[in-house]
């Protein structure tokens, strides 16, 4: 790491990095070397607590969050510094930690605005999400810090790529992403996939609404729908409608593409396996743009995890088509990332873990706006690649 970090200008920074899972350590492992970082963990199951950078408990809230250990954070009376019980005083937050919870998200969003500590996180609930976007909408005038979410895969550096590539266009007939977190291998996978990473997250995209644009309409459909097989580098996969990845492209280019599409890609047969757990009957009573699964789902994603969670690879695939100069043109991006054994990381680490660092890295060179509710999007691909992550990113 010191290599990749070796001869790079800027100055240190106070980073607070909440979350010590397999994406919070990835984030902690590429900035520690550069900048003073700590890590607030909020799963007791985690074993980092004898670390001097790592603090357990969770009391930026009115009330601890899952009844875990409470550790003090208070402000000071002194040009309301944001302070923990140890005198660190963040400039960064990385929120790692799932964010399903909309009032500990916003109540974490006004710590953040109040001290003026940037924010950044991966949201890929699109409840949180919007309410995340309506937050800095309903305060532009007194946020003077960034907050940046969706800072991770997808959203984030698809949205990134598939963004550039559509502003080369004059008009823009279609955008559609694909994004497969997958097992190297489908051979003796369950169900033709094992869990890479967050089991809750796989559940969340697998049942939350889907949004797209479909002949210049925004629409809302259920998850696992618009299925269709998809060629990546000379591989066959499936894909299907989730839930969040598209992040705020949909808000971008509402007006200005008759389709928007964003998919998740699984080895072939996945799809028709998972569709056995859904719970009919739960879903057609509950929320017409949501499924249901039976609650042995979650516990045979829990189960099949591979012991070796750095045996991945991350497939994604982004293709836009319109016009260019008033003739039809098509543009095409396409990369297979691997595990990356100089510095420890599986693919899906490398992908998001080093997203979020690349716009921590960006904004503090001043490569990108500086406050203010920031689209994934308005960062260009040739931006991304100023980053000093984007070797770590494997594209």
């Amino acid at each position: 790491m010191d290599a990749l970090l070796r001869g790079i200008t800027g100055d240190q920074h106070r980073i607070l990095i909440i979350g010590g899972g397999a994406i919070g350590m990835a984030c902690y492992r590429l900035l520690a070397d550069k900048h003073d970082v700590k890590v607030l963990e909020v799963d007791e199951n985690h074993k980092h607590k004898d670390h001097e950078n790592f603090i357990t408990g969770f009391s930026i809230f009115d009330r601890p969050l899952d009844k875990l250990p409470v550790v003090n954070w208070t402000k000071t009376h002194e040009g309301d510094a944001f302070r923990t019980h140890n005198h660190f005083a963040p400039q960064y937050i990385i929120n790692t930690a799932p964010n399903y919870n909309v009032d500990h998200v916003l109540a974490l969003l006004d710590t953040c605005v109040l001290n003026r500590i940037h924010y950044l996180d991966f949201s890929e609930d699109v409840r949180v999400a919007a309410h995340i976007q309506t937050y800095c909408e309903e305060f532009s005038g007194k946020i003077t810090s960034l907050i940046a979410p969706g800072c991770g895969l997808a959203p984030g550096i698809i949205s990134i790529i598939a963004n550039t590539l559509a502003e080369m266009f004059d008009e823009v007939e279609g955008i559609e992403m694909y994004v497969g977190a997958l097992p190297a291998s489908s051979a003796n996978s369950p169900y033709n996939y094992l869990t890479m990473w967050s089991p809750e997250g796989v559940v969340n995209e697998y049942s939350k609404p889907a949004e797209i644009i479909i002949a210049g309409q925004r629409q809302k459909h259920k998850p696992m729908n618009f299925a269709t097989p998809v060629m990546i580098d000379g591989t066959q996969y499936e894909s299907f409608l989730t839930s969040g990845g598209s992040g705020t492209m949909l808000d971008t280019w509402e007006g200005r593409a008759k389709r928007v599409i964003y998919r998740t890609v699984r080895y072939p047969g996945h799809l028709a396996a998972v569709l056995g757990h859904v719970d009919y009957d739960a879903s057609i009573h509950g929320d017409p743009h949501e499924i249901k699964f039976d609650p042995n789902f979650l516990k045979w994603l829990k189960t099949f995890r591979p012991i070796n969670l750095v045996d991945d690879t991350v497939v994604l695939m982004t293709a836009v088509y319109g016009t260019l100069n008033g003739e039809d043109r098509y543009a095409q991006f396409s990369a297979q990332v691997h595990n990356d054994k100089e510095y420890e990381l599986s693919a899906i680490q490398r992908l998001t873990a080093g997203g979020a660092c690349s716009i921590l890295d960006l904004h503090s060179r001043g490569l990108i706006k500086k406050t203010g509710y920031l689209k994934q999007e308005e960062v260009s691909h040739e931006t991304l690649q100023k980053s000093v992550f984007w070797p770590i990113l494997g594209l």
